[in-house]
């Protein structure tokens, strides 16, 4: 047995090592394609593209690995079954399930290593590899004098050019606004031609001028006097320009600590945690003040019905947060439903005879009690109290708009957080399931190389991908519970995964033309019995 895991190993550890290395290099040159602009004119240097394609390699990882043990146990099961390596193993009385059980040890050290590195180290890496991004994003790009266009990268001055000979360095009527005074277009320099170039290390760029002459107006403490013009004329010229601000600076990456992606589980929970009690704080506290509004149907008799008067607000689901009104003190039922961010608030008040009949209570107890008397609402003998019930619908209106976009933010953040905390488990056994999808099913196709298993692992993988997405994109909306919407993938590819693995344990001729070509012949219409 042993030599036949050995057997096993040697035959996946190649492929495996060759597949994890290309699927790494084509998502990574894949999502680099985004950020192409950004790093165009910028002369960032080797070493700058080198650290940012280190840490956005680290960041596909666990992405790629689930792809490329699909791929390589499909290449290694069907090499295996193509040279009849697998027959002999199952003529040896040795059977599929310990044939795939060295290889699966492997995988299943790589699951848990792959939640690790995707919860400690990933992060980091997208700390820094983000950060450095932002930077190169803000950095500005190269000097370059375009022809006939004025260029505005040096801090303080505005240059334009006639004319650029070939190489760059040589320029042709060129004119130089100075704005380091800061009061305008107050000095100008025009020349016949010029010369460009740097010294000190690339740190000072010097701008040689000749034939040229600048104009200079003189501003004066005393505004009464005229103002002077001064006009000087010159054969050669040097302005020389600090090129600091061309640098690549880097931000504290403190900065983009708040974000999804540089928190590993732990944090995300804690995130999520104080979002959902400020999220219920919030909605407690919109619950109560709304109370306020309503002056005819929640004001109390007396103080002691006022204690005992309330709006209860019970949570059937935290996820959903269905809100159910309770009953209150004149036997009216509102049906306000304050629903999770997103729904409408709606409220239907019928003015029934039983809340005329408390109405009318109120107001004869509120007479006695030395209040005026409030008049019933709705009657056309007091359009005041419609003016009055208008203008406190529409402050409601506004209070609840208000507070239900910010209950709306709140909400999405923390699911945000959630799902990204999902992802670290979904990803890891997603490595489990597509060797049970690749192992068995290279074993019953029984092609080896490159092509067809590169075909079947790309088919599984987009099917993967995309109900990956379906159910992320439904959890965010609040269609389905977050865990619901990002273990959809894996148990839809779980059972997949354990047909083809039975299959493959009982020597299915699946996927081979001369079964299905027996199968249609008995079961075709017309066929002779």
């Amino acid at each position: 047995m042993k030599k036949i895991d050995k057997l096993v190993l040697r035959a996946f550890i190649g492929p495996f090592s060759i597949t994890f290395v290309v699927v790494v290099f084509i998502l990574l040159i894949q999502y680099m394609l985004k950020y192409i602009e950004d790093f165009v004119g910028k002369d960032l240097g080797f070493t700058v593209f080198a650290e940012l394609l280190f840490y956005f390699s680290l960041n596909m990882t666990p992405v790629a690995l689930p792809l490329a043990i699909l791929l390589s146990t499909l290449m290694t099961f069907g090499n295996l079954a193509e040279h009849n390596e697998l027959t002999a193993i199952k003529g040896a009385g040795i059977s599929l399930i310990r044939a795939l059980f060295p290889i699966f040890i492997v995988v299943l050290i790589l699951t848990f290593g792959i939640f690790y590195f995707n919860d400690y180290i990933v992060p980091k890496a997208n700390l820094k590899a983000y950060s450095l991004l932002f930077d190169i994003r803000q950095k500005k790009p190269t000097l370059n004098f375009k022809e006939g266009a004025f260029y505005n990268g040096l801090p303080g001055y505005s240059i334009k050019v006639s004319k650029k000979f070939p190489g760059g360095n040589a320029l042709k009527g060129v004119m130089i606004y100075d704005h380091t005074s800061g009061r305008g277009n107050t000095n100008v320099i025009l020349a016949d031609s010029g010369y460009t170039y740097t010294i000190y290390n690339d740190r000072y760029l010097v701008l040689e001028l000749f034939n040229g002459k600048s104009f200079n107006e003189i501003h004066e403490q005393n505004v009464a006097q005229p103002q002077q013009f001064v006009r000087n004329q010159f054969r050669q010229s040097k302005l020389i320009f600090s090129l600091a601000s061309f640098d690549l600076e880097r931000t504290k990456e403190e900065l983009f600590k708040g974000n999804r992606m540089m928190n590993n589980i732990s944090e995300l929970n804690t995130y999520v945690d104080s979002s959902r009690r400020e999220y219920d704080k919030l909605e407690t506290k919109l619950s109560k003040n709304i109370a306020a509004y309503y002056h005819y149907l929640f004001s109390p008799l007396d103080s002691a019905k006022n204690e005992s008067t309330y709006i209860k607000i019970k949570s059937t689901d935290r996820r959903f947060r269905d809100r159910q009104a309770g009953k209150y003190q004149t036997g009216f039922t509102p049906s306000d439903t304050f629903s999770r961010p997103g729904r409408q608030v709606a409220g239907r008040f019928h003015q029934s005879s039983k809340l005329k009949a408390a109405l009318n209570k109120t107001s004869t107890d509120a007479s006695r009690s030395g209040h005026p008397e409030q008049p019933v609402p709705g009657t056309r003998e007091n359009p005041h109290i419609l003016k009055k019930a208008t203008n406190q619908a529409r402050g409601v209106k506004s209070y609840i708009k208000a507070n239900r976009q910010r209950l709306k933010n709140i909400d999405r953040d923390a699911n945000y957080f959630e799902i990204e905390k999902w992802r670290k488990y979904t990803q890891s056994v997603a490595c489990i399931i597509f060797f049970l999808i690749g192992a068995p099913l290279g074993a019953i196709i029984k092609k080896g190389g490159l092509g067809v298993p590169a075909i079947i692992s790309i088919m599984f993988f987009m099917i993967f991908y995309v109900l990956s997405i379906i159910g992320e994109k439904w959890a965010k909306e609040g269609i389905i519970l977050i865990p619901y919407g990002m273990w959809a993938a894996d148990f839809i590819l779980l059972p997949i995964g354990l047909f083809f693995l039975r299959q493959a344990k009982n020597d299915s001729r699946l996927f081979q033309t001369d079964a299905w070509a027996v199968l249609w012949q008995k079961i075709r219409p017309g066929r002779k019995t």
